[in-house]
């Protein structure tokens, strides 16, 4: 189980705004048939943004295709943006998303929401397919990834 994410002999010298580098995360990872094994991975500390939104069954596809072809873009243009994770589920009649996006500090989700920043951003094309509108998001410090 496991192998070696980063060299510990050679940690990434990329360099946070102002200066500040990655810090260098060590952890053990152990499987009942394997013994311990040292896994390290490069780490900067960082704020997820999660939002949540839910459409009909059939909306389904169709909404996923809008995320991609207009909000992930919207996020991957903005100054700050770290990435994203997009995850999408079926629950009876109701097709749940959640969008978790991953930004260098939380002054910088300003350039994406605004001044704002726990205020949902909407697209208009939401409004053909979302059965209601959260008004707020979450913020969490990532700790490890």
């Amino acid at each position: 189980m496991g192998k070696l994410l980063m060299n510990p002999e050679r940690p990434s010298e990329r360099r946070q705004p102002g200066g500040q580098s990655k810090g260098v995360v060590w952890f053990r990872a152990q499987s009942r048939n394997q013994p311990s094994t040292t896994f390290v991975r490069n780490y900067h500390a960082m704020i997820a943004r999660i939002w949540h939104g839910k459409t009909d069954k059939a909306s389904f596809e169709s909404y996923s295709e809008f995320i991609k072809q207009r909000a992930i873009p919207d996020y991957q243009k903005t100054e700050g943006f770290e990435g994203l994770t997009f995850l999408r589920k079926i629950v009876g009649k109701e097709a749940h998303f959640s969008l978790i996006t991953y930004w260098t500090n939380l002054e910088v989700i300003k350039n994406f929401a605004g001044d704002d920043i726990e205020k949902a951003k909407y697209y208009p094309e939401d409004d053909d397919f979302l059965l209601e509108f959260e008004e707020k998001v979450e913020h969490y410090e990532v700790f490890a990834s």
